[in-house]
């Protein structure tokens, strides 16, 4: 008589290669030399338990000093696709330059449906550059494949910055932000071509105070640009608020009169102007909101109130032309109007407001022009002969 056997087998009988084995829900009966029998549900010992054989695999379940064995699926693993996640740091060349895969990161998707990242052991072509243009490079790994593009450009005879980034000016410690750069590349043949992307600019990380080059490298030539790194502040306060606290709901913000003292280690104070990050800078909430300020690395905040009308809206300053000829456009150059607030707050404006008509002025004498802002309307006349 057979003492043991597999009642009821494993809730999971199926695995992917390099699979642990998972008893849960298995039931082996017992049979006592009595003629009794016994369920139990632990207590055994399975072997293999690391399944590295593909097809069938027999499964050996021992108890009581008896054995028997059990049958599971063993699917190969296998690769699904490979995707480029991360291109190499160098996507630029020119004719005759080889491949520099530096920087580069490949998932590799498996059938078990697990991944993982590589950055070597893959092989890509073409490896040497001859023609100019998009260049697709084929990647493969493990009989799969997928590929990316780089630029082949023609060789420059002299490259230089037309354009800086619109960020000059950092915290020691922050990535090179190449945003707004413009290079000009001149050739032999006379030609320019300005370009705002596919160049490489060293350093990325910017770890030294004071002005730090930058330097371009694009089509075989380089030039340079410089940046200026600031300390981290200790602390940060605001020196002076902006000369503007009142707003519509869905105003932008402006900083203009914003002026903040930011504290170094060394016990110096500095007045900045410039170069903080506000947040909001879209002012959408109804009531007292506020402002965020980000500087060398510490932060503060002010308020500003925002209304959903005005009360009220006079003239401050006529604009400086007021007398047109029949068909010319009304020009508001030059105004400026006081707006009131529903706090009290007064708020003189030099835009942003509606002037009607705003087009041509076609009635010749005295033409009323009407302002709106916030609800609130206003006016003046000007002459048209």
């Amino acid at each position: 008589m057979k003492q043991l056997r597999v009642s009821k087998k494993p809730t999971k009988t199926v695995y992917w290669q390099g699979d642990t084995l998972d008893t849960s829900g298995m039931k082996v009966t017992y049979a006592r030399f009595d003629g009794s029998t016994k369920e139990i549900t632990s207590g055994f010992t399975c072997t293999p338990t690391k399944l590295n054989t593909t097809g069938t695999q027999w499964i050996t379940v021992v108890y009581g000093g008896q054995s028997t064995a059990f049958p599971v699926t063993v699917k190969a693993v296998t690769i699904q696709q490979i995707r480029v996640t991360g291109k190499p740091t160098k996507t630029t060349y020119i004719p005759g330059n080889s491949l520099n895969t530096s920087g580069m990161e490949v998932t590799v998707t498996y059938s078990n449906g697990t991944a993982k990242v590589i950055t070597s052991g893959f092989t890509c072509t073409p490896t040497k550059f001859t023609a100019v243009g998009t260049q697709w490079i084929t990647v493969k790994y493990g009989g799969t494949a997928t590929a990316f593009p780089v630029s082949v450009v023609r060789k420059a005879q002299s490259i230089r910055v037309v354009q800086k980034p619109t960020k000059t000016t950092y915290i020691v410690g922050s990535s090179l932000n190449t945003s707004g750069l413009k290079i000009r590349a001149a050739y032999d043949d006379g030609g320019t071509k300005d370009v705002t992307s596919d160049f490489t600019c060293t350093p990325a990380k910017l770890t030294t105070v004071g002005n730090q080059w930058i330097t371009v490298v694009y089509a075989g030539q380089s030039t340079a640009f410089v940046v200026k790194v600031e300390p981290k502040a200790k602390t940060l306060r605001i020196a002076q608020q902006p000369a503007r606290k009142c707003y519509l709901v869905g105003e932008a913000l402006n900083t203009t009169g914003l002026k903040l003292n930011a504290t170094y280690d060394d016990g110096a104070v500095r007045q900045v102007t410039t170069g903080f990050v506000c947040s909001p800078t879209l002012l959408t909430k109804e009531g007292t909101q506020w402002v965020t300020v980000i500087y060398g690395g510490q932060s503060t905040a002010f308020p500003v109130t925002v209304a959903k009308s005005a009360s009220s809206v006079v003239i401050s300053k006529l604009p400086s032309k007021r007398t047109y000829k029949a068909g010319e456009a009304f020009d508001p150059a030059g105004m400026a109007i006081k707006v009131t607030y529903p706090n009290g707050t007064e708020t003189v404006l030099t835009g942003g407001f509606l002037c009607t008509p705003s087009g041509k002025l076609s009635t010749k004498g005295q033409q009323k022009i009407v302002v709106t802002y916030g609800g609130k309307s206003t006016g003046f006349y000007v002459t048209v002969a």
